[in-house]
């Protein structure tokens, strides 16, 4: 059933299907751009969900809305500047690469 979902997907995006429209969406670019952080923060939240017997189904919007709040702060706090500081050092080695180039003969 998950394959045949991706594979839907995929020729949707394929086709050009203008009712994907909603992928871009304010909200939607949003938990793309703080995914790698859900992605890395979602297992402290429900572990500590767990320890805290939050469970059920009331259970599950709570966890999501703090999943999406340790998610930002850690975008703001350690993603984004940790991509400002690679972004930087890539500058300065474009900047050093080129004079190099332009003193060798």
């Amino acid at each position: 059933m998950h394959g045949a979902l991706w594979g839907v997907a995929v020729l949707a995006v394929a086709l050009r299907v203008p009712t994907l429209k909603w992928l871009a969406m304010r909200p939607l670019r949003y938990l793309g751009a703080i995914s790698f952080s859900v992605y890395l923060t979602h297992p402290w939240v429900v572990a500590m969900a767990r320890h805290f017997e939050l469970i059920g189904t009331a259970a599950g919007p709570i966890i999501f809305v703090f999943v999406i709040l340790f998610a930002t702060l850690a975008f703001r706090a350690v993603e984004a500047p940790g991509i400002a500081l690679g972004r930087l050092i890539e500058k300065r080695l474009d900047v050093k690469k080129r004079q190099t180039e332009m003193l060798t003969p």
